[in-house]
């Protein structure tokens, strides 16, 4: 949770406060999220058969949840894209305000 440190503290590093820095974490979380439920749903597929079973429907909730979460974590990477490619602002930090003219590292102190 880097970006949260960012926010809290107002840290603005090149690396991990910029939109940048948000899109590649996403694509990280996208990648292992996907991979996860995917790789759950080739073990447990079909729960159908099992219904009558508590462990079965909280297995099919949890299959549920882990694509919902990956669509979610989907969404939020489209935004943030749109986001910052519409407004050119890739290198631009990300925490709380988006104003180039306030940030520490810009340049303009004035």
């Amino acid at each position: 949770m880097p970006c949260i440190y960012c926010i809290h503290k107002r840290v603005e590093s090149r690396l991990v406060s910029t939109f940048r820095g948000e899109l590649i974490g996403l694509g990280f979380l996208w990648l292992f999220w996907i991979v996860g439920a995917a790789v759950a749903s080739s073990i447990w597929g079909t729960l159908s058969f099992c219904q009558q079973y508590e462990a079965c429907r909280v297995l099919s909730a949890l299959l549920a949840f882990s694509w919902l979460g990956w669509i979610v974590i989907t969404m939020i990477l489209v935004v943030n894209m749109l986001f910052s490619f519409a407004n050119k602002a890739l290198l631009e930090p990300l925490h709380g305000r988006w104003d180039p003219r306030a940030s520490v590292y810009v340049g303009n102190h004035a």
